[in-house]
């Protein structure tokens, strides 16, 4: 079966595609790891098929050269056990914020370097004070004071 070489997809639709979730391949596209256009005059993109294959491929190639490292190592008989296994890391509250870091966090569980562990209390704990209370807003704020940096904004 041929599929048109101009055949485009949602966020959503490319998610399901790859196996992601919707907002980790909302990221991807903001860093340009998957190319995509906005539609005319909306805040919605568009994404070519050929584009989210080609980040699957990527992404897969990766991947397999973590086990062919994995491989050489074992047959070397080389210390180099991280790879050998996917370690199990229990996630807290503090390291679902800054986001940044969960991102980081995410991001490597879906390299496959760790598998995520974490229970029903510390989400309902994360959603209570990020979510919530929004504690995080106070970090914002501290450290916009103590930041040389401007931003400006231009449109």
């Amino acid at each position: 079966m041929a599929i048109p070489a101009e055949v485009t997809l949602s966020p959503a639709e490319a998610a399901e595609l790859l196996g992601l979730s919707r907002p980790f391949v909302a990221r991807l596209l903001e860093r340009g790891d998957i190319p995509s256009k906005f539609l005319p005059e909306s805040r919605h993109r568009r994404i070519r098929l050929e584009d989210v294959l080609a980040f699957q491929a990527r992404r897969e190639r990766r991947a397999e050269g973590r086990r062919r490292i994995a491989d050489i190592a074992a047959t070397a008989g080389l210390p180099y056990l991280c790879l050998l296994f996917v370690a199990r890391v229990f996630i807290d509250t503090n390291v679902l914020f800054p986001f940044s870091v969960m991102d980081l966090m995410l991001a490597l569980t879906e390299d496959g370097i760790h598998d995520v562990m974490w229970t029903d209390d510390l989400l309902d704990e994360w959603e209570r004070v990020i979510v919530r209370e929004r504690r995080w807003q106070g970090r914002l704020k501290r450290w916009s004071r103590g930041t040389t940096k401007t931003l400006t904004v231009t449109s």
